[in-house]
C-alpha cells in the first residue's frame, strides 16, 4: 500500500498561509487518477483541474497536500482541509515560490537552470522544456534537502531525498507561456 508521502511537496521557500496564491479547484473526471499531491496541472476552459501541460498562456497548478502541518509551512488544519470531493488545494505557480517535490519525470536529467514543464499525467520533466516553444512552470534550483540538513543522502545534480528519504527534485515555480 502506498503511503501519504509517496506524492509530495514542500513549498520550502516563499509561502506564508495568510498571504499565499493557492486555489481550491475541482479536479476533472479524466484527470483524478493524477491528481495527487505535487503535480502539476492547469484550469480547462469550465475551470477544471486537468493533469499535464498548457497549450498557450494556462497558470500553473500544483496540488498540495489536504493537511500541511509539519511541512515547515506552519499552516494549520484551518486553511488546507475539508474540501468537498472532487476538489483539491492547489498552489498557483507563476512565480515567487521554491518547492521540493516527488513528482518529476525520474528518467531525466536535471541541471541548475534548467527550465521544467509538465509531462500528460502530470510530472515535472525537463524533456522538450524550453522557453517560447513549451510550456514552462518551473526551472530547477539546486539539491536542497531538508532546508539545508542533509541526513540521508549525498546529493549530486538537483534531486536529492527529503526528510521522508524520498527523492525530490527542487525548482521555483516560474511561468512562461508556450508562444511559438
Amino acid at each position: 500500500m502506498p503511503s501519504v508521502v509517496d506524492n509530495w511537496i514542500d513549498v520550502i521557500r516563499g509561502f506564508h498561509p495568510l498571504y499565499a496564491l493557492t486555489k481550491s479547484v475541482r479536479v476533472h473526471s479524466a484527470s483524478e487518477s493524477n491528481a495527487k499531491v505535487g503535480r502539476v496541472g492547469k484550469l480547462d476552459s469550465n475551470g477544471l483541474w486537468t493533469a499535464g501541460p498548457g497549450t498557450g498562456s494556462e497558470v500553473p497548478m500544483i496540488i498540495l497536500p489536504e493537511n500541511t502541518v509539519g511541512q515547515g509551512w506552519q499552516s494549520s488544519d484551518l486553511f488546507y482541509t475539508g474540501l468537498p470531493e472532487g476538489m483539491r488545494h492547489v498552489l498557483v505557480g507563476l512565480a515567487g515560490y521554491e518547492c521540493q517535490t516527488t513528482e518529476y519525470d525520474t528518467a531525466q536529467t536535471y541541471n541548475v537552470n534548467s527550465v521544467l514543464t509538465a509531462t500528460a499525467n502530470g510530472l515535472l520533466t525537463t524533456a522538450g522544456a524550453a522557453m517560447h516553444s513549451s510550456w514552462v512552470c518551473g526551472i530547477v534550483s539546486y539539491a536542497q534537502v531538508g532546508e539545508g540538513i542533509n541526513f540521508f543522502v549525498g546529493t549530486t545534480g538537483s534531486a536529492g531525498q527529503n526528510v521522508f528519504r524520498k527523492s525530490v527534485l527542487t525548482f521555483y515555480t516560474y511561468f512562461h507561456p508556450k508562444t511559438a
